[in-house]
This record gives C-alpha cells, structure tokens and sequence, in this order.
C-alpha cells in the first residue's frame, strides 16, 4: 500500500514539474522568426516551415494527379475490354464472321471471369487509391 501512494505521489511530482515549466515557458516572450544556421548559411525559421508546406500541398497535388491519371487509364481499360466481351456475345450469337462459335460453356466461363475481374479491379481501385484513413 506506501509502495503504490510513492508511485502516485511519484507521478504528481512529475506532473508538477510539468506544469512549472510550462508556465515559466509560456511567460516567455520569443522571437516570432529565429535564425538558423544550416551548412553556413542563415536561414528564417518562417521560410522554413512555409518551404515544408509547400513541399506537402505538391506532395498532395502530385498524388491527385497520379490517381486520376491511374483511374482514367484503369476505366479506358476496362471500356474497351468490355466492348471485346460484347463483340465476342454479338459473334456468338449471329454466328458471324466465318461461322463464329464458342462451347456454350466457354462461353460463360469467359463472360463470368470477365465480369469478376471488372468487379475486383474496381474494388481495388477503390479501396487502395481512396484509403479510408487518409
């Protein structure tokens, strides 16, 4: 039992510690642009932080840019890979060019696993260039 009261007691001490500082911190007047030395030159600590920011928002703009550019070339893909699935359904049921025909059931097996991939790639799309934790 005056074991566990010296660890509270331990605790509230660092606690109080804290709390000194930061008030003794907080009734300090700083500068508003400190000079940095980096590699012999001076630099403004506010140039600094507004360089890191623009790095981020170029960052984010460059990741839109590919994301659009993957999705537009995913949906092209797609497009045309279904217009090929329709062409193949046309053929096979005119029968047409040069007596056109597939096994009934390679027929389904090919409009079946068609339609999976489209559906899974479009998950995929979705899921991993829209994070929900971003």
């Amino acid at each position: 039992m005056a074991n566990q009261r010296s660890k509270t007691s331990g605790k509230a001490s660092v606690a109080d510690r804290y709390l000194q500082v930061l008030s003794r911190t907080q009734t300090m007047k700083l500068p508003m642009t400190y000079q940095v030395k980096a590699g012999g030159e001076e630099r403004d600590i506010n140039q600094e932080i507004a360089r890191a920011q623009k790095i981020k928002n170029d960052d984010a703009e460059q990741d839109i840019s590919l994301k659009r550019k993957t999705l537009n070339r995913l949906f092209i893909f797609l497009g045309v890979e279904t217009a090929c699935i329709f062409l193949l359904a046309f053929f096979q049921a005119v029968h047409w060019p040069g007596h056109f025909h597939l096994e009934e059931w390679s027929f389904k097996l090919l409009i079946t696993a068609t339609i999976l991939q489209i559906t899974g790639m479009l998950y995929l799309a979705v899921r991993y260039l829209f994070p929900k934790g971003k």
